[in-house]
C-alpha cells in the first residue's frame, strides 16, 4: 500500500515538474514571425569548403547549407523580440578540418579535424525592428580556435563545430 501511494505520488511529481517545465520554456521564447529571418549564401559555388569535388566533403553542399539554414533559423527565433527581422548572408564557409589527398577512403579524402584547422565563417548580417529601422549590421569573420575543447558539443552532427560557432555569434549579437 505505501509503496503504490508513493509510486503515484512521484508520477504526479514528475508529470507536474514535466508541465511546468514545458510552459516556462514556451512563455520565454518570444513570438517570432515565420518570415522573421532570411539566410542567404552568397557565390557558394566559391566557398572554401562547400565543393562537390569528388575529393571533397563527404556532405553535399546543399545538405551542409541547409543544416546551416536551420541553425540560423532556430538560434535567431530564440533571440528576436516580436517585429525584428534576421538577414544573414554567408560569404565563406571554411569547415572545421581540412582533407589531406594523402588520406583516402576509396576514392575519398578524409577530413582531419585537428586544432590546425578551426571553422571559419565569413557572413554579413542585417537586423532591423518591426518599422525597417537597422537596429544592426555588419560583416564578421567568425573563427573558434578552442573548438576542439567545447564538451558540450554533440558528437552526432558532422557539422558540430561549424554550427557550435554558428549559434555562439547568434546568442552575443542578438543579446
Amino acid at each position: 500500500m505505501k509503496t503504490s501511494s508513493f509510486v503515484r505520488l512521484m508520477g504526479a511529481a514528475v508529470l507536474g515538474a514535466v508541465a511546468l517545465s514545458g510552459c516556462q520554456q514556451f512563455s520565454n521564447q518570444p513570438a517570432a514571425d515565420p518570415d522573421s529571418v532570411q539566410v542567404e549564401f552568397k557565390d557558394m559555388d566559391r566557398f572554401t569548403d562547400f565543393s562537390d569535388e569528388p575529393w571533397g566533403n563527404a556532405i553535399r553542399p546543399e545538405d551542409a547549407a541547409a543544416q546551416f539554414r536551420e541553425a540560423v533559423v532556430d538560434e535567431a527565433r530564440r533571440h528576436l523580440r516580436e517585429g525584428q527581422r534576421l538577414k544573414v548572408v554567408f560569404t565563406d564557409v571554411d569547415l572545421a578540418g581540412d582533407h589531406l589527398p594523402s588520406i583516402r577512403v576509396g576514392a575519398t579524402s578524409v577530413r582531419v579535424v585537428k586544432e590546425l584547422y578551426p571553422p571559419r565563417i565569413k557572413l554579413t548580417f542585417t537586423l532591423t525592428d518591426a518599422n525597417g529601422t537597422v537596429l544592426k549590421q555588419g560583416e564578421r569573420n567568425l573563427i573558434d580556435r578552442d573548438f576542439l575543447m567545447r564538451a558540450d558539443i554533440s558528437i552526432d552532427r558532422s557539422l558540430r563545430y561549424d554550427l557550435h560557432l554558428l549559434r555562439d555569434w547568434l546568442r552575443s549579437e542578438l543579446r
